[in-house]
C-alpha cells in the first residue's frame, strides 16, 4: 500500500484537488444539465480517466514499494549469511590457535616443572639441561597471519601476536641454554664460560618461562570466551 509521505504528500494534494474538481463539475452539471446531458456525461468520463491513470500511479508505486522491499530483505538476508559465515570462519581458527597454544602450553609446563627440579638451578644458579632444537614451529600460526584481521576484538588479536613472539624469543633463550649446557657435559668449552653464560640466562628464562605460563593460560581462556 502506497502511504503518504513527506515527499509524496504534494502529489496527493494536486490529485485531491483534481478530483475535487472534476466532481464539483460533474455535479454541477447534473444539477443544471441533468444526468442524461453531454455536459454530465463528459465530466463523467473525464473523471473515469483521472481515476484510470491514478489507479495505474497506485499500481505502480506499490510495485515499485514492493520490489524496493523485497531487495531489502533479500539484502539482509545476504548480509545475515556473509555474517554467518564470516563468524564461523573465525572460529574455526580461533579453535585452530587455541589447540596449537595449547600444545605449547603442555611444553611450557612440562619446561617449568623440569626447573623447579633441576639441582644445578637450585644450587648453582644455572639450568643445566640440555634440549634438542627448541625452534616452535608455529604451522597454524604461521598459515593464517593474513586472516588474523577476521578477529574483531583488537585486544585479543594484539594478545595472539604478542604471545607468538613471547613463544619465539623464550625458545630462542632456551635453545641458547641448551648449546651451552651441551657443550658444558661434553667438554668442548671452558667451564667457566659456560657457567657464566648459563648463570645469566637462568634469572632470564626463569621468569620467560613464568611469564609464558600466565600468558598462555589467559590468552587461552580469552580465545575459549570468544568462540561462540
Amino acid at each position: 500500500m502506497t502511504k503518504i509521505t513527506r515527499k509524496n504528500w504534494i502529489n496527493w494534494v494536486a490529485a485531491a484537488l483534481i478530483l475535487a474538481t472534476l466532481l464539483g463539475g460533474f455535479f454541477s452539471a447534473l444539477i443544471n444539465k441533468g444526468l442524461e446531458s453531454s455536459e454530465a456525461a463528459g465530466w463523467m468520463q473525464a473523471i473515469g480517466t483521472v481515476a484510470a491513470i491514478v489507479g495505474a500511479a497506485l499500481g505502480i508505486a506499490w510495485q515499485i514499494n514492493d520490489n524496493a522491499q523485497r531487495a531489502s530483505v533479500a539484502a539482509q538476508a545476504e548480509t545475515d549469511r556473509q555474517i554467518s559465515a564470516l563468524r564461523f570462519e573465525v572460529n574455526n581458527l580461533l579453535k585452530a590457535l587455541h589447540s596449537e597454544l595449547s600444545a605449547f602450553k603442555t611444553s611450557v609446563d612440562r619446561i617449568r616443572k623440569r626447573m623447579d627440579e633441576n639441582e644445578a638451578l637450585k644450587s648453582h644458579g644455572m639450568f643445566a639441561m640440555v634440549y634438542p632444537d627448541m625452534t616452535p614451529k608455529f604451522w597454524v600460526y604461521s598459515g593464517c597471519t593474513s586472516k588474523l584481521g577476521l578477529i574483531q576484538r583488537d585486544q585479543l588479536r594484539t594478545d595472539i601476536v604478542r604471545l607468538y613472539a613471547e613463544l619465539g624469543t623464550t625458545f630462542a633463550t632456551l635453545n641458547l641454554n641448551s648449546f651451552h649446557a651441551s657443550r658444558l657435559h661434553d667438554g668442548t668449552s671452558e667451564t667457566d664460560q659456560s657457567k657464566i653464560a648459563m648463570q645469566r640466562m637462568a634469572p632470564l628464562l626463569t621468569q620467560q618461562i613464568q611469564q609464558l605460563q600466565s600468558e598462555l593460560d589467559r590468552v587461552c581462556q580469552e580465545i575459549i570466551q570468544d568462540v561462540g
